[in-house]
C-alpha cells in the first residue's frame, strides 16, 4: 500500500489485487449467486480500493474493508426481484436448515451470510473474515489483531455467536460448529484466475487515471483539512488575547471618564463638521435655562441626526431639577407648538423627566400645567 501511495507502483497494486481478490470475488459471488455480476462487482470494488488507499487508516484491515465494499457494490447490482426470490426459498428451508447435509445448508446460506456478516460491528467482522475468510489461524488472527491466543479465540466465539443471531434475524437457524464448519470448507473453495487478476489490476488502474478531482481529495482531503484547522487556531490564539486586553482597558474607565470622553468627542465632531444654519454653538457647562431652551429650540426645529439627539442629551442633563418649573414655562413661552410636539415624539422625552422633577417640589402646580398643556405622557 505504501509503494502504491507514494509512487504509482502499478506491481505493487497487482500483488494486492492477487492477495485480495479471492476474498472480494468470492463475497460477490455469493451475495449475487452469478460469476458475471461477481466479475463486475470486484471490478467495481478495486476501482473504489484504488481511489479511497491514501486516506485508509493504518489500522484498518485490508481484507475487512474490501469485504465490507463488495457487499455494498453486490448490493447496487443485485436485482429486487433476486432478492424476493431468495428470501422466499430461505423461507421454505428455514425449517428443515439443521436436518440437510453441508451442501444443501451451504446453498440456503450463501446468499445472506455476507450481508449478516456486513451488519456486525467492525471488531466482529474483522475476526471473522480473518480467520474464516482469510484462512489465518489463531496465533496469526492473535498476532495481527494485538492480541493473546486466548483473547482471540474469545473475541471469535462471540463475533460467530452475533453472527448466528444475525442470521436468525433472517429466518435461518443454525448451529455455531455448522456455521463455522461452513465457512471453513465453503467460503473460500474458488480459485480466481492469474489472468482474472491482471485484468482487475489493469482496468483499476486505467481507471484511477481518469478519476480527477475525487482522487485528489482522497488523497491531499485530509492534509487540506488539517491546514485549515491549524489556520484557525493560529488566528484565535492571535486575536483572542487583542480582544481581552481590549476589554479590560474599556472596564477600568470609570463613568465619568466615559462621559466626558463622549462630551469631548461630541463637541470635536460638531466644531469639525460644515455649518449648517442655524449655527450650533457649543455645549459649556456654565450655560444658563434660557440658553440651554434657545438651544434645544434650534435643534428641535431641524431634522434630527445621530450628534444632534446625542447634544440634545447633554443640554437636557445639563437643567437643574431645582430650575425645571422654569424651563418648562420658558418653553411654552418661545416654543412653537410643532416644536414642542416633535420634542414629545422623539425618543428623547426629557419634558416628562422636568416634569417628573417639578412634582417632587411644587405636585399640585406640576399635575395642573401637565393637564393645561394636555402633555398626555405625564397628565395620568
Amino acid at each position: 500500500m505504501r509503494k502504491f501511495v507514494q509512487f504509482g507502483s502499478q506491481e505493487a497494486f497487482d500483488a494486492l489485487v492477487r492477495r485480495y481478490l479471492p476474498v472480494v470475488f468470492d463475497a460477490a459471488k455469493r451475495r449475487c449467486g452469478n460469476a458475471a455480476l461477481a466479475e463486475e462487482v470486484a471490478h467495481l470494488v478495486f476501482i473504489d480500493f484504488a481511489k479511497r488507499m491514501p486516506s485508509l487508516q493504518a489500522s484498518d484491515r485490508i481484507g475487512s474493508w474490501l469485504h465490507r465494499a463488495s457487499v455494498f457494490r453486490a448490493n447496487d447490482v443485485i436485482k429486487l426481484e433476486h432478492r424476493r426470490k431468495v428470501r422466499e426459498q430461505h423461507a421454505d428451508t428455514m425449517r428443515e436448515l439443521e436436518r440437510l447435509t453441508q451442501t444443501e445448508s451451504w446453498q440456503a446460506l450463501s446468499p445472506v451470510m455476507d450481508q449478516a456478516l456486513n451488519e456486525l460491528r467492525t471488531k466482529d467482522r474483522e475476526v471473522i473474515v480473518l480467520r474464516h475468510l482469510e484462512g489465518d489461524g489463531i496465533a496469526d488472527l492473535a498476532s495481527k489483531l494485538g492480541i493473546r491466543e486466548s483473547a482471540a479465540k474469545k473475541r471469535l466465539e462471540r463475533a460467530m455467536e452475533r453472527l448466528r443471531s444475525a442470521l436468525r434475524g433472517r429466518g435461518i437457524a443454525v448451529a455455531i460448529p455448522l456455521l463455522m464448519t461452513l465457512l471453513q470448507d465453503k467460503a473460500s473453495d474458488s480459485t480466481v484466475s492469474a489472468a482474472f487478476a491482471e485484468r482487475v489490476s489493469t482496468v483499476s488502474l486505467t481507471k484511477l487515471a481518469s478519476a480527477g478531482p475525487s482522487v485528489w481529495w482522497f488523497r491531499y482531503g485530509p492534509i487540506s483539512r488539517f491546514i485549515w484547522m491549524g489556520a484557525a487556531a493560529t488566528l484565535m490564539c492571535g486575536v483572542w488575547p487583542m480582544i481581552a486586553s481590549l476589554q479590560e482597558s474599556v472596564s477600568e474607565l470609570q463613568p465619568a471618564a466615559v462621559e466626558g470622553m463622549l462630551t469631548d468627542v461630541l463637541v470635536r465632531q460638531a466644531t469639525a463638521s460644515p455649518p449648517v444654519p442655524p449655527a450650533r454653538s457649543l455645549i459649556r457647562e456654565d450655560m444658563t435655562v434660557p440658553e440651554i431652551v434657545e438651544e434645544l429650540a434650534q435643534l428641535y426645529a431641524r431634522l434630527l441626526t445621530s450628534l444632534d439627539e446625542d447634544r440634545c442629551r447633554l443640554l437636557w442633563k445639563q437643567i437643574p431639577e431645582d430650575q425645571a418649573k422654569e424651563a418648562l414655562l420658558l418653553i411654552d413661552e418661545i416654543w412653537p407648538s410643532s416644536t414642542k410636539r416633535l420634542c414629545d415624539q422623539s425618543n428623547i422625552n426629557s419634558r416628562a423627566d422636568l416634569c417628573a422633577a417639578w412634582r417632587k417640589y411644587e405636585f399640585e402646580a406640576a399635575v395642573r400645567w401637565a393637564v393645561g398643556c394636555r402633555f398626555e405622557r405625564f397628565s395620568t
